[in-house]
């Protein structure tokens, strides 16, 4: 099982692989990680997106290896929210542990979405690590019940400085992780 799903890893990513062949228009560009210089024809490239990549059209239906290496991810990520919610100072009672679940995860997203950008990382690794392990680890929909139930029991206030904290706290540590990530690329 380890060995087919390897197999359809590799094939995944020489799916994503681009080389382009040396010609007399090839720009170069070059990685902020390793500072390699790659060759990128521009003669017959589309447009590149605000992202930097090229823009590909509508969104087809993704190859198998995708789901696979999205799964691979997600099944990391669970399990490591299943474990952060079994540490001893995780109170089932409060909200606790997904306000640090969800904060961490927004640090977390900041950080490898600027390190996968800086790199020019291929999309497979966007999908394993964002997609799957940051989906998996991450929980809207616990903190989404969790302020359902302070709300019928009545503790409005509670919920209320609950989503507020949430949601700017996530949009800070998430604006952290991508500063701080940005400024140590440098």
């Amino acid at each position: 099982v380890i060995r087919i799903f390897f197999v359809l890893i590799m094939d995944f990513h020489s799916a994503w692989v681009w080389s382009a062949s040396p010609t007399s228009n090839t720009a170069s560009t070059t990685c902020a990680c390793s500072r390699r210089t790659t060759g990128v024809s521009s003669a017959n490239s589309p447009a590149p997106t605000d992202s930097g990549t090229p823009f590909q059209g509508p969104p087809s239906m993704p190859p198998i290896q995708h789901f696979l290496i999205v799964a691979a991810g997600g099944a990391i990520g669970a399990c490591a929210r299943f474990a952060a919610q079994l540490l001893p100072f995780s109170d089932r009672g409060s909200c606790t542990v997904t306000t640090l679940i969800n904060l961490g995860g927004c640090l977390l997203i900041g950080i490898i979405w600027a390190i996968l950008d800086a790199c020019g990382a291929p999309k497979w690794l966007s999908l394993f690590a964002i997609t799957g392990v940051l989906g998996g680890f991450t929980t809207f929909s616990t903190f989404s019940l969790e302020t359902m139930k302070l709300l019928s029991a009545g503790r409005v206030a509670e919920a209320a400085g609950y989503v507020i904290f949430s949601v700017a706290g996530g949009i800070i540590c998430c604006a952290a992780g991508l500063w701080i990530t940005n400024k140590l690329l440098q």
